[in-house]
C-alpha cells in the first residue's frame, strides 16, 4: 500500500526537509526531473515552478528550468533580467523534441523542472513520462478540481503505457490569505474522493510573487522597500520545497489519505 499523505503530515516533512535529509538522500539518484501540469491555465503553475527551482538553487543545487509553454513565460522573466546562482532556462516549445531537452539537461543540471502548457496534451504527456514527480497545481475553485482530475487521468495514461507508477499529487494554489470558504473544501474532498493526493502544503496569494515577475527578480532579491508580507511569503516558498522533496524521497508511491 502506498504511502498516504494528508494535512496533518505538515510537520513532520517539514523537519525532514529542515534537516536536509532528504535532498542528501536524492542526490544519490539519477536526475529528478519534476513536471507541472495543468490543463487549465491560471492555475498559478509557472509561479510555483519559479519558486521551487529558486528554492532549490538557494539550497546549493544546480537546476534547469524547461519552458515548454508556446507563452514564454519562463524566458521572459530571463530576458527581463531574472537570474539566479544555480539556476539555467531553457525554452523548449516543440513537443516532438521536449524529451530530448529533458534528457540533455542531465549534463546541465543535478535537477530538472518541465512547466508546460495548459491546453498542449502532447508536451504534458512527454513531460510525464519523463518525470520522477508530476505537480498538478489546483486554483481554488469547481472548475480547478474538475481539470486537476483531467490532468491525474493523463498521467495514469502515461502509467498503463509505461508499465510503472509514476508520482503525481496535486498543489492547492492561489489559496486567499484568511478565508476557507465551504466551496473550498467541497472541491477539497471531491479530489480526494476521485482518488487525487493532495500535497500536505498550499501556495497562498501572495503579493509578492507577482512582483517577482514584474520585476524579474528571485523571491529573495526582493526587499521591504519592493513588497510588504516577504518573509510570510519566502516561507511558503520553503514549505512548498519541503513538501515537494518529502515527497520524492517516499519510499513508496503516494496515495490520497481517506
Amino acid at each position: 500500500m502506498g504511502r498516504q499523505v494528508s494535512a496533518t503530515a505538515g510537520g513532520n516533512l517539514r523537519s525532514l526537509a529542515s534537516e536536509n535529509r532528504a535532498l542528501r538522500y536524492l542526490e544519490g539518484r539519477d536526475m529528478p526531473v519534476i513536471a507541472y501540469v495543468s490543463p487549465k491555465g491560471g492555475a498559478g503553475k509557472t509561479t510555483a515552478a519559479l519558486l521551487l527551482a529558486l528554492e532549490l538553487a538557494h539550497a546549493g543545487r544546480r537546476v534547469r528550468m524547461i519552458d515548454a509553454d508556446p507563452n514564454q513565460p519562463l524566458m521572459r522573466w530571463r530576458r527581463d533580467g531574472g537570474a539566479a546562482d544555480g539556476l539555467d532556462i531553457v525554452g523548449e516549445t516543440d513537443d516532438a523534441k521536449l524529451p530530448a531537452a529533458i534528457r540533455g539537461a542531465a549534463s546541465a543540471a543535478s535537477w530538472v523542472i518541465v512547466d508546460t502548457e495548459g491546453a498542449a496534451v502532447s508536451a504534458a504527456a512527454h513531460a510525464i513520462a519523463a518525470a520522477d514527480l508530476v505537480v498538478i497545481p489546483t486554483g481554488p475553485s469547481a472548475l480547478d478540481a474538475q481539470e486537476a482530475v483531467k490532468a491525474v487521468a493523463l498521467v495514469r495514461i502515461a502509467e498503463r503505457k509505461l508499465g510503472r507508477a509514476i508520482p503525481h499529487a496535486a498543489l492547492l494554489t492561489r489559496l486567499p490569505a484568511a478565508i476557507r470558504s465551504k466551496a473550498l473544501k467541497s472541491m477539497v474532498e471531491e479530489l480526494l474522493s476521485q482518488g487525487v493526493v493532495i500535497l500536505p502544503h498550499a501556495l497562498v496569494e501572495k503579493e509578492a510573487y507577482r512582483v517577482m515577475f514584474a520585476l524579474a527578480r528571485p523571491l529573495r532579491a526582493l526587499t521591504a522597500a519592493h513588497v510588504s508580507g516577504l518573509e510570510t511569503a519566502i516561507a511558503h516558498a520553503e514549505g512548498l520545497l519541503e513538501v515537494i522533496i518529502a515527497a520524492m524521497a517516499a519510499p513508496e508511491p503516494l496515495e490520497a489519505a481517506p
